[in-house]
């Protein structure tokens, strides 16, 4: 009965084993493939992104003339440009995509605070430098190619096996871009 019972235990181990080398190998190279493809349509971002929140450095230093730069908003904002500009340096996609995001929800606070106050709507310098940022156009090819790309390689990392090999691999999530876009101008009345 031992010597049974220890045949079956290892026959398993065995199985086990086998069966994770296979899922490794199986999953491993579509994944490299994935996160290389991510990190070639990021590149192509960082050139247009860097020129947009170099404009949104105007908008901290118009806030800061307006009278906003002890505000926690402000100081955030300048805290992230600061990050987005020492994360130039590396080659994380991930976090300089997360970080985007981040800069793009603070450009779209500043913009609905100044919309929602008198005395900074009425400042010309400070909507003079939220106009030129949102003229900073990035190319939404360039963006709608780099989402497709990080959604494949999501929906190829998800999954109970697939997300052993990715975590064990360190195959991070990667977050999608979404840059702000102003609202639309009300419609004059007639």
């Amino acid at each position: 009965m031992g010597r049974f019972f220890r045949w079956t235990v290892l026959a398993l181990v065995v199985v086990v084993v086998t069966g994770t080398v296979i899922l490794v190998i199986t999953v491993r190279p579509g994944l490299q493939d994935d996160a290389q493809e991510v990190r070639r349509t990021w590149k192509p971002l960082l050139q247009p992104l860097t020129a947009r929140y170099g404009q949104l450095s105007g908008v901290v230093a118009a806030l800061e003339a307006a009278g906003n730069g002890d505000r926690e908003m402000t100081r955030q904002l300048k805290r992230t440009l600061s990050d987005w500009d020492l994360l130039l340096a590396t080659n994380d996609a991930a976090v300089q995509a997360e970080t985007a995001d981040e800069l793009e929800g603070l450009a779209s606070r500043v913009r609905a605070t100044v919309t929602g106050s008198d005395r900074l709507r009425a400042n010309a310098g400070l909507t003079k430098a939220i106009t030129t940022f949102d003229a900073e156009k990035v190319p939404r090819a360039l963006v709608k190619r780099y989402n497709d790309t990080v959604l494949r390689y999501e929906r190829n990392r998800d999954g109970i096996l697939r997300g052993i090999v990715a975590s064990l691999d360190g195959y991070d999530a990667h977050p999608t871009l979404q840059l702000a876009t102003p609202a639309p101008a009300p419609a004059p009345a007639p």
